[in-house]
């Protein structure tokens, strides 16, 4: 075996490496993409939530109507 055969050998693994690298952080980034919607909409969820709870506790507000768009 040659320098050039290890050299290619060499070159082989290391595209092997670098399609395995890239597949590893399209996933990653698929993940933490799942991850940040779940967390807005349970922020969303959450502050929609204190809104109507809001208008239950306070009797006032609860009587103002609706507002038309």
């Amino acid at each position: 075996m040659t320098i050039q055969d290890l050299g290619s050998i060499g070159e082989l693994i290391a595209a092997i490496a670098t399609v395995v690298t890239l597949a590893y952080l399209a996933l990653q980034i698929r993940q933490n993409t799942i991850s940040t919607r779940a967390a807005t909409l349970q922020t969303v969820i959450h502050f929609s939530v204190g809104f109507v709870e809001s208008q239950y506790r306070d009797h006032e507000l609860a009587l103002l109507p609706p507002v038309s768009r």
